[in-house]
């Protein structure tokens, strides 16, 4: 009991009474329509407020959906961790021209 007294004690100084809620003054409006959108449902099962309860039951279009799939294969594909991957590879493959 002592050993989580001293834990609560620990996490209650790491508690900032200024993060709650900051996701709603840090998220874009645009950003949280979609999340709310996607997973509304799942959120309000979970017991989470919704800003836009209305949008939970909006499904994408077919449009929509090829674009965010579009937009998140771009961002895989020019990411840095991508970038340094072909790096390496191609670094790789043309030491192994060269010593062949």
């Amino acid at each position: 009991m002592e050993r989580l007294d001293k834990h609560g004690h620990e996490i209650k100084k790491m508690i900032k009474p200024g993060n709650f809620n900051k996701w709603k003054r840090e998220i874009p409006i645009n950003a949280i329509k979609i999340m709310e959108q996607a997973a509304g449902a799942t959120l309000e099962e979970f017991g989470y407020e919704l800003m836009f309860p209305n949008l939970k039951e909006n499904k994408f279009s077919l449009i929509k959906k090829a674009l965010f799939f579009g937009d998140n294969t771009l961002r895989k594909i020019f990411s840095t961790t991508t970038k340094k991957a072909i790096s390496y590879r191609l670094h790789w493959m043309r030491s192994k021209l060269r010593l062949n």
